[in-house]
């Protein structure tokens, strides 16, 4: 393992922060300041002014005490360093954390009992499955404007299941899906409006987004 010290900048086996970081850190440690750059390793301790340079004591305690640190000095510096938590920002990882279980109970997909008598999901997972459904239901919409009647669809469902649709049912499974989806939007703007409302972190904190959702 090595500890390199190099004008201001200290290497603990590869963690690499300031002196005034480690000052925060570590307020107990004293570093030399007499050397522009130190390398120690456990074996050799070597010792740098610019000009000159000189051995160090082996076994140096202070470098064995930040090695031996080096995985609570690792945590600790992530800490440091993470951006402080503000009211607005804890809001916004709320409503990211909403908007993604919101998406999750979209890309679930729909259970639907189908004119057959056999019940599928219809995937609501990506785009290419909204487009295909839209794509039917305008179908269904000019074929029923026309007087069809008959079970002129297919739609496959998630299990590859192939179901013959009249265009009004084909339209009302379009409703469906549209009006699961407006459902789970709808459940997600009261969280969000509570998310909104907090006024301290805490608050933000005590919001249940896990429950409610359709």
């Amino acid at each position: 393992m090595l500890l390199t010290i190099h004008d201001g900048r200290v290497d603990v086996e590869g963690l690499k922060l300031t002196v005034p970081e480690l000052a925060l850190l570590r307020p107990e440690v004293t570093l030399p300041v007499d050397f522009v750059t130190i390398r120690y390793d456990g074996q050799m301790h070597l010792r740098s002014d610019g000009s000159n340079q000189s051995s160090g004591d082996v076994p140096w305690d202070l470098g064995d005490g930040l090695l031996a640190d080096l995985p609570a000095l690792t945590s600790e510096l992530e800490a440091l360093r993470a951006p402080a938590v503000t009211l607005e920002s804890a809001k916004a990882d709320k409503r990211v954390a909403i908007n993604l279980l919101r998406d999750e109970k979209i890309f679930d997909g729909l259970s639907y009992l189908f004119p057959d008598g056999l019940t599928g999901m219809v995937d609501t997972r990506e785009q290419p499955d909204f487009d295909n459904l839209q794509a039917l239901t305008t179908l269904a919409q000019v074929l029923d404007a026309a007087g069809e009647t008959g079970a002129v669809i297919t739609f496959v469902d998630a299990e590859d299941q192939a179901h013959s649709l009249t265009p009004n049912q084909m339209i009302a499974l379009g409703v469906a899906v549209t009006q699961r989806v407006a459902t789970i939007y709808a459940a997600s703007w009261p969280k969000k409006a509570s998310v909104m409302a907090a006024a301290t972190i805490a608050e933000v904190n005590a919001v249940d987004i896990s429950t409610g959702w359709p």
